[in-house]
């Protein structure tokens, strides 16, 4: 009897996951090339221009190679790096809100101050 594809894809995506755990750069290279299509598509829908949507998306990674050890592997390892990239996304937009909100109304203009001291 043989696997399906999705079966395929995840004992490959963990074979790939073990291997990083135990150091190997390469496997996880594999595993982020292997997901990158849809990661990248998500990112660039969610941030809405390519220079975020790759900010978020390098960062996901980052967090991915930190955190793998953590991955539960018998679960598939596309939902995961789904809502980690959804995760940093969002975290890229609350910032970016936040930064708005300091600027709104300066435009980058130095505002005039009233003083406090006699004319002189």
């Amino acid at each position: 009897m043989t696997q399906s594809a999705p079966e395929d894809a995840q004992q490959s995506d963990s074979i790939l996951i073990a291997q990083a755990n135990s150091g190997k750069r390469q496997a996880f290279d594999e595993l982020m090339r292997r997901h990158e299509p849809r990661m990248t598509n998500l990112a660039r829908r969610t941030m809405g221009n390519n220079v975020d949507a790759e900010d978020a998306l390098q960062e996901a990674m980052a967090s991915a190679w930190f955190k793998l050890s953590q991955f539960d592997q018998t679960l598939p390892f596309g939902p995961w790096i789904t809502r980690i990239v959804l995760n940093k996304c969002r975290d890229q937009l609350r910032k970016r809100k936040v930064m708005r909100l300091f600027d709104f109304g300066l435009d980058n203009e130095v505002e005039q101050v009233a003083s406090n001291s006699p004319d002189q």
